[in-house]
Protein backbone atom coordinates (compact mmCIF):
# COMPACT_ATOMS: atom_id res chain seq x y z
CA UNK A 1 0.00 0.00 0.00
CA UNK A 2 1.48 3.38 -0.99
CA UNK A 3 1.59 5.99 1.79
CA UNK A 4 0.75 9.68 1.47
CA UNK A 5 3.03 12.64 2.19
CA UNK A 6 6.39 10.93 1.85
CA UNK A 7 9.35 12.58 0.10
CA UNK A 8 9.85 9.46 -2.04
CA UNK A 9 7.23 6.94 -3.13
CA UNK A 10 6.84 4.74 -0.04
CA UNK A 11 5.03 1.44 0.37
CA UNK A 12 3.95 -0.31 3.55
CA UNK A 13 4.09 -4.10 3.70
CA UNK A 14 2.30 -6.28 6.24
CA UNK A 15 3.99 -9.65 6.67
CA UNK A 16 4.23 -12.70 8.92
CA UNK A 17 7.65 -13.93 10.05
CA UNK A 18 8.63 -17.62 10.51
CA UNK A 19 7.48 -17.43 14.15
CA UNK A 20 3.95 -16.47 12.94
CA UNK A 21 4.24 -12.91 14.27
CA UNK A 22 2.86 -10.00 12.21
CA UNK A 23 4.91 -6.89 11.37
CA UNK A 24 4.63 -3.86 9.12
CA UNK A 25 7.61 -2.31 7.40
CA UNK A 26 7.97 0.56 4.94
CA UNK A 27 10.18 0.74 1.87
CA UNK A 28 11.07 3.75 -0.23
CA UNK A 29 11.16 3.32 -3.99
CA UNK A 30 14.38 4.76 -5.45
CA UNK A 31 13.31 5.40 -9.03
CA UNK A 32 16.79 6.26 -10.30
CA UNK A 33 18.22 2.93 -9.14
CA UNK A 34 14.98 0.97 -9.63
CA UNK A 35 15.40 -0.38 -6.13
CA UNK A 36 13.88 -0.39 -2.64
CA UNK A 37 15.51 0.93 0.53
CA UNK A 38 14.20 0.68 4.07
CA UNK A 39 11.61 3.34 4.77
CA UNK A 40 10.96 5.68 7.66
CA UNK A 41 8.85 3.40 9.85
CA UNK A 42 8.30 -0.14 11.04
CA UNK A 43 6.23 -1.79 13.74
CA UNK A 44 6.87 -5.24 15.17
CA UNK A 45 4.62 -7.70 16.97
CA UNK A 46 1.26 -6.50 15.71
CA UNK A 47 -2.06 -8.21 16.33
CA UNK A 48 -1.89 -11.78 14.98
CA UNK A 49 -5.07 -11.05 13.02
CA UNK A 50 -3.73 -7.88 11.37
CA UNK A 51 -5.02 -7.97 7.82
CA UNK A 52 -5.48 -4.44 6.47
CA UNK A 53 -3.23 -1.42 6.02
CA UNK A 54 -5.06 1.85 5.43
CA UNK A 55 -3.01 4.81 4.15
CA UNK A 56 -4.14 8.07 5.78
CA UNK A 57 -3.99 11.10 3.46
CA UNK A 58 -2.33 14.38 4.32
CA UNK A 59 -2.46 16.54 6.39
CA UNK A 60 -2.80 13.71 8.94
CA UNK A 61 -0.63 11.15 7.12
CA UNK A 62 0.60 7.83 8.45
CA UNK A 63 -1.23 4.51 8.28
CA UNK A 64 -3.75 2.42 10.15
CA UNK A 65 -3.14 -1.30 10.69
CA UNK A 66 -6.41 -3.14 11.32
CA UNK A 67 -6.27 -6.38 13.27
CA UNK A 68 -8.81 -8.70 14.84
CA UNK A 69 -8.13 -7.52 18.41
CA UNK A 70 -6.91 -3.95 17.93
CA UNK A 71 -6.46 -1.12 15.49
CA UNK A 72 -3.15 0.73 15.44
CA UNK A 73 -2.49 4.19 13.99
CA UNK A 74 1.18 4.68 13.05
CA UNK A 75 2.21 8.25 12.32
CA UNK A 76 5.42 10.22 12.15
CA UNK A 77 4.83 11.88 15.53
CA UNK A 78 2.70 9.34 17.41
CA UNK A 79 1.24 5.86 17.69
CA UNK A 80 -2.22 5.02 19.05
CA UNK A 81 -3.81 1.66 19.72
CA UNK A 82 -7.52 0.97 20.06
CA UNK A 83 -8.56 -2.38 21.57
CA UNK A 84 -11.55 -4.02 19.89
CA UNK A 85 -13.94 -5.32 22.57
CA UNK A 86 -15.31 -8.17 20.41
CA UNK A 87 -12.56 -9.49 18.13
CA UNK A 88 -13.49 -9.33 14.44
CA UNK A 89 -11.91 -10.12 11.10
CA UNK A 90 -12.21 -6.95 9.02
CA UNK A 91 -12.57 -7.54 5.30
CA UNK A 92 -12.79 -4.11 3.63
CA UNK A 93 -12.49 -0.39 4.22
CA UNK A 94 -13.55 2.82 2.53
CA UNK A 95 -12.56 6.40 3.23
CA UNK A 96 -15.41 8.79 4.09
CA UNK A 97 -13.66 12.16 4.38
CA UNK A 98 -11.03 13.59 2.04
CA UNK A 99 -8.76 14.38 5.02
CA UNK A 100 -8.84 10.75 6.21
CA UNK A 101 -10.48 11.45 9.56
CA UNK A 102 -13.23 8.81 9.08
CA UNK A 103 -13.22 5.35 7.50
CA UNK A 104 -15.87 2.67 7.09
CA UNK A 105 -14.80 -0.88 8.03
CA UNK A 106 -16.74 -4.06 7.29
CA UNK A 107 -16.20 -7.28 9.20
CA UNK A 108 -16.64 -10.91 8.16
CA UNK A 109 -20.23 -10.94 9.46
CA UNK A 110 -21.38 -7.92 7.46
CA UNK A 111 -21.30 -5.44 10.34
CA UNK A 112 -20.35 -1.97 9.13
CA UNK A 113 -18.30 0.15 11.54
CA UNK A 114 -17.15 3.77 11.53
CA UNK A 115 -13.52 4.37 12.53
CA UNK A 116 -12.93 8.00 13.50
CA UNK A 117 -9.52 9.59 14.03
CA UNK A 118 -9.71 12.39 16.56
CA UNK A 119 -7.00 14.78 15.43
CA UNK A 120 -5.59 18.27 15.72
CA UNK A 121 -4.61 19.15 12.14
CA UNK A 122 -1.74 16.74 11.45
CA UNK A 123 -1.59 14.85 14.77
CA UNK A 124 -3.90 11.98 15.78
CA UNK A 125 -5.07 12.24 19.38
CA UNK A 126 -7.42 9.23 19.65
CA UNK A 127 -9.25 6.49 17.74
CA UNK A 128 -12.92 5.58 18.06
CA UNK A 129 -14.81 2.63 16.53
CA UNK A 130 -18.62 2.61 16.34
CA UNK A 131 -20.87 -0.11 14.89
CA UNK A 132 -23.36 1.27 12.36
CA UNK A 133 -25.43 -1.70 11.19
CA UNK A 134 -25.50 -4.78 8.98
CA UNK A 135 -24.88 -4.96 5.23
CA UNK A 136 -23.74 -7.70 2.89
CA UNK A 137 -20.22 -8.90 3.72
CA UNK A 138 -18.16 -6.28 1.92
CA UNK A 139 -15.24 -6.89 -0.39
CA UNK A 140 -15.10 -3.18 -1.25
CA UNK A 141 -16.63 -0.03 0.21
CA UNK A 142 -17.01 3.23 -1.71
CA UNK A 143 -18.40 6.29 0.00
CA UNK A 144 -20.14 8.20 -2.79
CA UNK A 145 -21.62 11.38 -1.28
CA UNK A 146 -24.33 12.65 1.09
CA UNK A 147 -24.33 9.49 3.20
CA UNK A 148 -24.66 7.13 0.21
CA UNK A 149 -22.28 4.15 0.22
CA UNK A 150 -21.73 1.36 -2.29
CA UNK A 151 -20.98 -1.98 -0.62
CA UNK A 152 -19.46 -4.42 -3.11
CA UNK A 153 -19.89 -8.02 -2.01
CA UNK A 154 -18.40 -11.23 -3.32
CA UNK A 155 -20.51 -13.54 -1.17
CA UNK A 156 -23.90 -11.81 -1.37
CA UNK A 157 -25.74 -9.04 -3.14
CA UNK A 158 -23.85 -5.78 -3.54
CA UNK A 159 -25.79 -2.93 -1.97
CA UNK A 160 -26.33 0.78 -2.16
CA UNK A 161 -26.92 2.00 1.39
CA UNK A 162 -27.70 5.28 3.10
CA UNK A 163 -26.01 6.16 6.39
CA UNK A 164 -28.49 7.96 8.63
CA UNK A 165 -27.51 10.48 11.30
CA UNK A 166 -30.02 9.01 13.78
CA UNK A 167 -30.44 5.32 14.68
CA UNK A 168 -33.56 3.50 13.52
CA UNK A 169 -34.93 2.11 16.79
CA UNK A 170 -37.34 -0.16 14.87
CA UNK A 171 -34.28 -1.75 13.22
CA UNK A 172 -32.06 -2.58 16.25
CA UNK A 173 -30.72 0.98 16.38
CA UNK A 174 -29.04 0.65 12.99
CA UNK A 175 -27.69 3.69 11.19
CA UNK A 176 -27.74 1.72 7.91
CA UNK A 177 -30.67 1.84 5.49
CA UNK A 178 -30.43 -0.46 2.49
CA UNK A 179 -31.65 1.44 -0.56
CA UNK A 180 -34.00 -0.31 -2.94
CA UNK A 181 -33.27 1.43 -6.21
CA UNK A 182 -34.57 -0.85 -8.92
CA UNK A 183 -34.87 2.12 -11.31
CA UNK A 184 -31.38 3.62 -11.96
CA UNK A 185 -32.93 6.98 -12.92
CA UNK A 186 -34.04 7.37 -9.28
CA UNK A 187 -30.51 7.26 -7.81
CA UNK A 188 -29.93 10.46 -5.84
CA UNK A 189 -27.01 12.70 -6.75
CA UNK A 190 -25.20 10.05 -8.76
CA UNK A 191 -23.95 10.34 -12.31
CA UNK A 192 -24.68 7.23 -14.32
Amino acid sequence: MFLHGCARPTIAVLYTDPKEQRHVKTYEVVLKDKDFVEGPSAQSNLDAGASLIIPVPMPIGGMIVVGANNIVYLGAACTHTLAIPNPELFMAYGRVDADGSRFLLSDAHGMLHLLALGHDRDRVLKLKLEPLGRTSVARSISYLDNGIVYVGSQSGDSQLIRLNTEPDMANDGSFVEVSDYDDPTRLPHLCL
